[in-house]
């Protein structure tokens, strides 16, 4: 099971959907610490926009092991609060693992593009490869060549939406994917990416939205302040275009703004701790795991946004950060077994070339051998 099968797991745990063998399987998983250090992360980006409107269902799924956080009478609880419960509730829990197979967990395909669509404490999935399935009763939608997914812009806005319906859409790896929010912001995901939205924006004094993996965002000026959360980092803007980098299996997180102003801030609990920095374009925003404080770099955005047009560029690149890209562009894995590539850079342009083509490109640069079973590449001694 990858990651895009666990988060839907982590999101049907949440809405008391999953089955009791899924249960066990997540209480099992977590167990290994690199998978509960990627739970942590998803609770820290990932509870407080999608449950924060709907605590009472993550006060139940607690109740069910006694748990009884106490709320201050009138207030809801505090997001970071729930996520800190909830990771208590899964070490509790990992007590009443049933030892039942993995095999036994319901299997999503995880080369499908997602929609998912949490409306009053309940989640639902629907695919977005073709429009078959998808909800009718949803206003101002429409999926255009399962290609991109746009919300019209209502001629009239009305009152803030009372149900708070908020979509995820997730990409699997080897795709890419477009969302025009709505409110006229175009979203272009790279692979390996999930976007948490608002169904609508009406009666918003701020439009806010989640980000885990890479995005590019050509935000549409109203006056509302627009704010990207990711693990991290939160970036803010009016109207602009700008690049957010955020995956959860890496270490570095970036902002690379190539129009307008925006102003991105460290998530940090602690006020004191909080580092906040003004970008102009043609500069870029860096912040590494365990780094309090951001980095400014002037940069040319180039390289770094030529992905939303299919576009694979190495520019000074370890060989750990390659294996990554290509990973997520053709949906492999890849295996490094020789240990002198990890001190050498590369560089490369790629547009059409296939997988092969690419690692064949490298290889005729510097001297390695590779052998390949299935999907599955391994790089070895020459």
């Amino acid at each position: 099971m990858d990651y895009f099968e666990v988060d839907i797991l982590i999101a049907k745990f949440l809405d008391n959907e999953a089955t009791e063998e899924e249960q066990s399987f997540l209480l099992q998983w977590i167990q290994v610490p690199e998978n509960k250090a990627y739970l942590e992360e998803y609770v820290r980006t990932e509870i407080w926009i999608k449950y924060s409107l709907n605590a009472t269902q993550v006060e139940k799924q607690l109740s069910t092991l006694s748990i009884y956080p106490e709320r201050s009478k009138g207030r809801r609880f505090s997001p970071m609060v729930l996520a800190a419960v909830f990771m208590l509730f899964l070490g509790l829990g990992s007590f009443l693992y049933l030892f039942l197979s993995p095999e036994s967990v319901q299997k999503w395909n995880t080369n499908t593009l997602i929609l998912e669509i949490r409306d009053s404490g309940t989640s639902r999935y629907f695919s977005l490869e073709n429009h078959v399935g998808l909800p009718k009763a949803l206003e101002f939608m429409t999926l255009v060549k399962d290609s991109l997914l746009r919300y019209d812009t209502p001629e009239s806005q009305s009152k803030k939406t009372l149900d708070n319906v908020y979509h995820t859409v997730h990409v699997p790896y080897g795709k890419t994917f477009k969302v025009q929010l709505s409110d006229g912001s175009l979203v272009q995901l790279n692979a390996g990416s999930k976007l948490t939205y608002p169904y609508r924006f009406d009666g918003f004094d701020l439009r806010e939205v989640s980000l885990s993996g890479e995005a590019y965002f050509d935000v549409a000026s109203n006056g509302i302040p627009f704010h990207v959360l990711t693990d991290g980092l939160s970036t803010k803007v009016l109207g602009t275009s700008f690049n957010v980098s955020a995956y959860r299996d890496e270490s570095l997180r970036e902002v690379v703004l190539v129009e307008g102003k925006v102003e991105v801030s460290t998530n940090t609990n602690t006020p004191l701790h909080k580092n906040s920095k003004t970008m102009v374009p043609n500069q870029r925003a860096i912040l590494t795991a365990g780094d309090k404080n951001l980095s400014i770099a002037t940069i040319d955005t180039k390289n770094y946004v030529a992905w939303t047009k299919g576009e694979l560029v190495f520019s000074n690149a370890g060989i750990n950060e390659i294996i990554k890209k290509l990973e997520r562009k053709f949906k492999v894995d890849i295996l490094n077994r020789y240990d002198k590539l990890s001190v050498q850079r590369f560089n490369g342009r790629f547009k059409d070339e296939t997988f092969t083509e690419i690692l064949e490109t490298i290889k005729a640069h510097t001297n390695f051998s590779y052998s390949r079973e299935g999907n599955t590449i391994i790089i070895l001694e020459p």
